[in-house]
């Protein structure tokens, strides 16, 4: 059976719309992940909105992999957000776990699938992603610029993470 690459069709997608911000959206990030968005956005403006930052998924890292996260961390183009809330006793907690890629240009596009932003995610599952048809764009861009008017910034949480130094979760 064909299983066809999300990294390769995410690869694409960014070679396709060059031009504009970029904002991902993932449920998760892996170091790994942060070292791959760094090769492949070096010099574009890159906001990551992620779901869930909780320690545990960015414990395994080559030195290598901790350099590059570091590396788009410190960009002056580059904002890291969370989306993380947990609700009052008995209820369940929210994340922000969707998926998205985003150019924000003149001709906006969005490429929506099921891949988180790790090495699982994006060499190794079988995940999921297409481009949305233009008739949809606006309507995923709004409620992304939603979701992002109510998220808080994450890099110095997530530095710490990728240093190994203790931290408090949110």
């Amino acid at each position: 059976m064909y299983q066809p690459s999300v990294e390769k069709r995410i690869q694409q997608f960014l070679e396709n719309h060059r031009r504009g911000r970029l904002e991902v959206l993932t449920g998760y990030v892996s170091i790994w992940g942060l070292a791959w968005l760094q090769e492949y956005t070096a010099g574009r403006p890159t906001t990551l909105l992620v779901g869930d930052l909780r320690p545990h998924r960015f414990g395994k890292a080559t030195p290598e992999q901790r350099r590059l996260a570091a590396q788009f961390l410190n960009r002056a183009d580059a904002k890291l957000q969370c989306w993380y809330t947990k609700k009052a006793k008995n209820r369940t907690e929210d994340i922000m776990h969707a998926k998205a890629w985003i150019t924000r240009s003149r001709k906006p596009a969005v490429l929506l699938g099921s891949a988180n932003l790790t090495q699982q995610g994006l060499q190794n599952n079988f995940e999921l992603m297409a481009e949305a048809d233009k008739h949809e764009i606006k309507t995923i861009t709004d409620a992304v610029q939603n979701i992002l008017s109510k998220a808080y910034p994450a890099t110095d949480r997530v530095t710490a993470y990728i240093n190994n130094e203790p931290t408090h979760t949110r």
